[in-house]
């Protein structure tokens, strides 16, 4: 049996709950599942949560309502562990910004994980990394100018506060991210409207996810997700909404997230929407980060 988990935050704009709804409703799963709401901070007695139940009286769903400590991640562990759900094999999970684009959409990503060896698939993936991307953002070093002896105090300034603006970053931000992340390329699936089995995710380790740091880690860090699975020496797949499925090593052809117009997008959420807005250089801006200089991910 699937499990099908949506998380609703208490603060969200309740225009994210309808969008999902609406697109839930529009496209067929394809296969039989169970669909659960995680009600994340909603005081029982709030009108925010009726007006949210209100939104999901005509979808048969199940209910379960948590705190609204740590993050998404921290939700899709609080499912794992409780003993209501442990009938469930498979877990497919999506957060409040997400929104289905296809038919058949549970069924594609069920057949991808269906697939010999294959531990984890999902709707996007990425090889971005914190650390290469703050090597790039390091300072560069000023045109220095000796004419007059004016002009050399001025270079000498500007040497020391680019030397100080170096200096911070790498300490800051460098440093730190060598030690958590790794170079690019960093594959990593993106952990929206990823699926995975209950006896694959039993065997990772989540950590203690408090903030966005310790999600970013956990989604692309050293020991992120995508990083466990593939040292249980399973496979990460990218799924299409045409149904393929995409290695690793294709994930820059698969026109999924951030690529060309995304056309083969199965699963959007707000970073493959705010792409979708804006210009053509804005968009290669973003390739790059993803994908690196040499993507030829075109659509």
């Amino acid at each position: 049996m699937i499990c099908v988990v949506y998380l609703a935050r208490v603060g969200n704009p309740q225009q994210l709950l309808e969008s999902f709804i609406h697109s839930y409703q529009s496209h067929t799963a394809g296969i039989d599942h169970e669909f659960l709401v995680v009600f994340k901070g909603f005081k029982s007695d709030s009108t925010e949560l009726a007006l949210s139940k209100q939104l999901l009286k005509n979808i048969e769903y199940t209910e379960f309502d948590i705190s609204d400590d740590g993050l998404d991640i921290t939700a899709y562990q609080k499912v794992l562990s409780n003993s209501s759900f442990s009938h469930f094999e498979r877990f497919c999970f999506f957060n409040s910004h997400s929104n289905i684009c296809s038919n058949d959409w549970l069924l594609k990503l069920n057949l991808a994980l269906d697939q010999k060896n294959v531990g984890l698939v999902g709707a996007t993936g990425s090889f971005y990394s914190f650390f290469s991307d703050h090597i790039n953002r390091l300072p560069k070093l000023p045109i220095l100018e000796f004419d007059t002896s004016q002009a050399l105090l001025g270079s000498i300034l500007k040497t020391a506060t680019w030397s100080l603006a170096w200096l911070k970053q790498f300490f800051c931000y460098v440093l730190v991210y060598s030690i958590q992340f790794d170079r690019f390329p960093n594959p990593h699936l993106r952990t929206n409207g990823m699926m995975a089995k209950r006896e694959v995710l039993a065997k990772v380790n989540f950590g203690d996810i408090k903030n966005k740091s310790d999600a970013y880690r956990f989604e692309s860090g050293k020991n992120s997700l995508t990083k466990q699975i593939l040292r249980m020496g399973l496979q990460v797949k990218v799924v299409g909404k045409n149904g393929q499925l995409f290695d690793i090593n294709d994930w820059t052809v698969s026109h999924t997230f951030w690529q060309g117009n995304q056309s083969n997008l199965l699963i959007s959420d707000n970073q493959t929407r705010n792409y979708d807005t804006l210009s053509i250089e804005e968009k290669k801006t973003l390739e790059q980060y993803a994908w690196g200089k040499d993507t030829n991910a075109r659509t």
